[in-house]
């Protein structure tokens, strides 16, 4: 048995039988011969994807190409066994067929196989053990049976996040940050505890729903959580933070950490000559959760506010309004509640101002960490 490398598989395995005396054949000739794989939880293989991962084998005598299986679902229950090459033969449509010892050391002789697990399942089981061994057994009694040669234990790797484009994994999400390059992704896998974590320009980092806790956070590129369940945190005290401005989600107060919001349709209108605002930020669902009573939205370390800019007789001027937590709630209870089409937006009026020239307004959503999404008419 020998190690192969193969960049598609999770592990892959040379098998080539050993020489044998006549007394070993002729005792051992006619036993069934077949390699048994067994797991330690439970598991499931489809080639087709939608599972856990999938076999794979290589025989020159079938093809020098690589086959997946299987075509439908297959699970082994931990301690179940799967023999390899009867498995084979019901997929080649011959059901029941069984190898000799005499027919893998005369003709098959030496194949290759291997498993791919995907990384998901790996950092969701990190104490996941594979054994493959070859195992003969008595035609009489199939009870009696006997290992050749040694045995082959597959243990799963520590894994806590990939890189979405190269599909590389990594033990640490600051290894595979480091590792990553301008345009790509690494996204996480599991939970983490990490001393540092820097995310470099052009980089997107993924909490993609779980928790990543560190003492220092240092982000140029963007830190997001694209997790349909939007249950990703990132744990760092706030003077141990630091994330550029234009971060492409905004990072609010939870708990002991920051969730990633996205604002999904962002709308600003004026009438009358610029002099009427009406700004109406959307939010993904988690962010319904800040509003759904006052202490919510004032935790999360957002603000939602109009910066009006103007030239009054020549001179620059500029006034900042910021919504009350109480006007923010009204807002959001017009819009998920019975009045439909009124009071959705966040509305400003300017009237009456002498010499009024070249006015702007700039509608944001702003967080404690600085990171600030906004709009202009």
């Amino acid at each position: 048995m020998t190690e192969l490398e193969n960049e598609d598989l999770t592990f892959a395995l040379n098998f080539k039988a050993d020489e044998a005396t006549e007394e070993q054949l002729a005792y051992y000739g006619k036993w069934y011969a077949d390699y048994v794989l067994t797991v330690n939880k439970d598991v499931t293989f489809n080639a087709n994807g939608d599972a856990d991962g999938y076999l794979s084998g290589q025989y020159d005598a079938w093809s020098e190409n690589w086959v997946n299986v299987p075509f439908e679902n297959v699970t082994l229950t931990a301690g179940q066994s799967l023999k390899i090459m009867e498995y084979a033969a019901q997929l080649m449509g011959e059901p029941g067929l069984k190898l000799t010892y005499n027919d893998v050391y005369s003709f098959v002789k030496d194949f290759n196989c291997g498993i791919f697990f995907e990384p998901e399942f790996l950092a969701a089981n990190p104490d996941f053990v594979v054994t493959l061994e070859l195992r003969m057994y008595n035609p009489e009694d199939e009870s009696e049976s006997y290992v050749i040669g040694e045995t082959y234990e597959f243990e799963a790797p520590k894994i806590v996040a990939e890189n979405v484009g190269t599909g590389a994994v990594y033990a640490t999400a600051a290894e595979a940050l480091m590792a990553a390059k301008s345009g790509e992704t690494v996204r996480m896998l599991t939970n983490t505890d990490e001393m540092m974590i820097v995310v470099f320009d052009g980089i997107t980092f993924d909490l993609n729903g779980y928790q990543v806790s560190a003492q220092y956070v240092t982000s140029y590129g963007d830190i997001v959580d694209n997790s349909e369940s939007n249950a990703g945190l990132l744990v760092v005290a706030k003077n141990r933070f630091m994330i550029r401005e234009d971060n492409a989600q905004v990072p609010s107060v939870s708990d002991s950490g920051y969730k990633f919001i996205e604002i999904i349709d962002f709308k600003i209108m004026t009438e009358n000559g610029g002099a009427k605002l009406i700004f109406q930020p959307w939010f993904e669902d988690y962010a319904s959760m800040l509003f759904q009573d006052q202490a919510a939205w004032e935790s999360s370390g957002l603000t939602i506010s109009v910066v009006v800019s103007w030239e009054a007789n020549g001179m620059p001027q500029q006034q900042k309004f910021i919504y009350t937590p109480a006007h923010v709630m009204d807002v959001f209870v017009s819009y998920r509640g019975d009045n439909a089409g009124y009071n959705q937006a966040y509305n400003l009026i300017l009237k009456n101002i002498d010499g009024l020239e070249s006015l702007t307004m700039t509608a944001m959503v702003e967080s404690e960490t600085g990171v600030v999404v906004s709009c202009q008419p």
